[in-house]
């Protein structure tokens, strides 16, 4: 029955089929031979189509370009095109490409394309070319790589899919990138011809006082491991090598636990804090520094030592050794990377009030390249921020015969409650000097020395390192007086000369105005120093590199800080061209043929 509608349906109206089709001969040629023809040619049009036409109509050939190292920024007739790895399609003739990346000499060439005929659609085959740069600014790339991984080292704790750049292992296969560089064996960064210590060597070496969370600790091991593998593969030889640097950091310095603990994942970190090797390193340090009480300090001098030196006061710290990072009720400060230890100092001599507009007014005199009125060079340089000498008037300097115009209300400190009154310029001579830099204040540390050789002393002048500005502040007692902190009496900066006296006649150690101090901010290096070491012997002191850290430590709180804000053994942080109406100075002096000379 099936079969029988299926035939019917075949059917015209009048139930008859229709007649068959059939093709009439082609130029005599029968259908059964010109159609499988006609088929043919009809492939053969669509394989050109698709395979031949579009190198006709846009001849050339796809390149794969490759370079050492990676990352380069490719330039094809001066046109920016790509970085490398790249796939590009180059169009035929003389093409001239550039290879471009920062710290390498640019590689030059001029290509000669040809055309690819045959082309496969979505997967062409592409020629594939390698370039190798030569590194032309050694000591630019590992300075610039310090400056980066320090401003990554100090950010918040990256996400996981949004991780910051690995910077130091960036700076690694860059090195590595030129072969003259490659050593002939597994010593890492040591330089290929004469077996010193390279730059990189010195960079990966400051690297571990930088580290403050997971993200900076990841790229510092993976640099490691390029490091050891010379830019490559890493051989066991290579990881044996890094298990010793581990095991060196560990039995070399006082709390590399601490540092361990910062860089660990999360869930990682909170397993170490419960391991019974974490329990005993850190109850070793705790007892360790539970022996050397800071209940005696201040001490208890005879006559407190003071000295003018090119017209300035100065006091006297004697040689001394005791705990930095310890507070003086015996609890270390609230930072698990500040670990309490024994520091050894020279004598040196120490300013008793910080640098005041007076005194700032004579530099300038001497030096109005500084003024406010050259704001712009200055940033141009990267000295300076906007807010440089904010509080001076960019076309009437104050000096010596005043004159000085004030904006109105400006400056209108809170009397010990009294009524505000506006500052004369007597009186705002007498401020502590602020909107100040750290090359600002270094320039003035390097006038003040001249000023020293004048007079025939063989002293030099510099910043504090702020283990120096923490032992004057123990020795004076600083955070046994009322320093000036804000509360309902403080609403801004007082005289350098008012306040109270410390044990040793310092004034505004803590308080008034924040302190620049000499030392790189290295988050990490307290816990990476034996228990007991010398100040002359910390490297970050006498490292060109550690100099290259765009961030200083800076001590002692200001105005603006609650008195339970800052604590003395507390270090704070600043970028070096930042200038703050919260940050001042005041100077160290030293005999001129120290060598532990303030980084640069």
């Amino acid at each position: 029955m099936k079969k029988d509608r299926a035939d019917t349906s075949s059917r015209d109206s009048e139930g008859t089929l229709p007649p068959p089709v059939k093709l009439r001969p082609l130029f005599g040629i029968a259908p059964e031979h010109y159609l499988p023809l006609l088929m043919l040619l009809v492939l053969l049009v669509i394989l050109f189509l698709v395979f031949f036409l579009p190198a006709l109509r846009r001849p050339g050939e796809p390149v794969k370009l490759h370079s050492s190292p990676p990352g380069s920024a490719v330039y094809v007739d001066g046109r920016r095109v790509d970085a490398t790895p790249a796939e590009l399609f180059l169009e035929r003739g003389t093409r001239e490409i550039v290879l471009r990346h920062p710290w390498f000499q640019d590689k030059t060439v001029s290509a000669d394309v040809g055309n690819q005929l045959f082309r496969i659609p979505f997967h062409s085959r592409s020629r594939d070319v390698f370039y190798r740069l030569q590194l032309d600014e050694p000591d630019d790339l590992i300075t610039d790589s310090v400056r980066e991984f320090a401003h990554w080292a100090l950010a918040e704790q990256p996400a996981y899919r949004h991780r910051g750049p690995d910077v130091l292992s960036e700076a690694v296969l860059a090195w590595y990138a030129d072969p003259a560089r490659v050593p002939t064996s597994i010593s890492g960064g040591s330089d290929a011809e004469t077996g010193n210590a390279s730059q990189l060597d010195v960079l990966l070496a400051l690297a571990p006082a930088l580290l403050e969370h997971s993200g900076s600790g990841r790229d510092y091991l993976r640099a490691l491991s390029l490091d050891r593998g010379a830019g490559g593969v890493l051989s066991a030889p290579g990881a044996l090598e890094i298990v010793q640097t581990f095991i060196h950091l560990q039995n070399d310095t006082h709390a590399a636990f601490a540092v361990l603990e910062a860089v660990l994942p999360e869930k990682t970190a909170e397993r170490f804090l419960e391991s019974e090797w974490y329990g005993r390193a850190r109850d070793r340090v705790n007892t360790a520094a539970a022996a050397h009480s800071l209940e005696e300090t201040p001490l208890e001098l005879d006559a407190p030592q003071t000295a003018v030196f090119a017209g300035v006061e100065f006091v006297r710290i004697p040689p001394i050794e005791a705990l930095v990072g310890m507070q003086r009720d015996e609890e270390p400060i609230d930072d698990s990377l500040r670990i309490p230890h024994l520091l050894q100092l020279d004598e040196f001599w120490l300013m008793r009030t910080p640098v005041s507009n007076a005194q700032f007014a004579e530099f300038l005199e001497d030096n109005p390249g500084w003024g406010r009125e050259h704001l712009e060079e200055l940033r141009e340089q990267g000295l300076v921020t906007p807010d440089h000498l904010a509080d001076w008037d960019a076309d009437e300097r104050p000096n010596a015969d005043g004159g000085f115009e004030f904006e109105a209300g400006q400056y209108r400190p809170d009397n010990a409650g009294n009524d505000e009154l506006d500052l004369d310029y007597e009186e705002w001579l007498q401020l502590p000097v602020r909107y100040v830099s750290h090359p600002v204040a270094e320039e003035f540390a390097s006038w003040f020395s001249e000023r020293l050789a004048e007079t025939g002393e063989e002293l030099a002048s510099r910043l504090p390192y702020s283990e120096e500005w923490e032992f004057a502040a123990l020795l004076d007692g600083a955070d046994l007086y009322e320093p000036v902190f804000r509360d309902g009496f403080v609403s801004g900066p007082v005289s350098v000369e008012e306040g109270a006296e410390g044990n040793l006649g310092f004034r505004h150690l803590m308080g008034n105005t924040w302190e620049w101090t000499a030392s790189p901010y290295l988050p990490s290096t307290y816990a990476l120093r034996p228990f007991q070491v010398s100040l002359g012997d910390l490297p970050e002191l006498s490292s060109e590199l550690a100099g290259a850290v765009p961030f200083r430590a800076v001590r002692g709180g200001s105005w603006a800080n609650q008195p339970d804000e800052v604590a003395l053994a507390a270090v704070g942080v600043q970028p070096r061209h930042f200038s703050s109406p919260f940050l001042g100075f005041r100077l160290a002096v030293v005999p001129r043929d120290r060598t532990d000379q303030a980084a640069q």
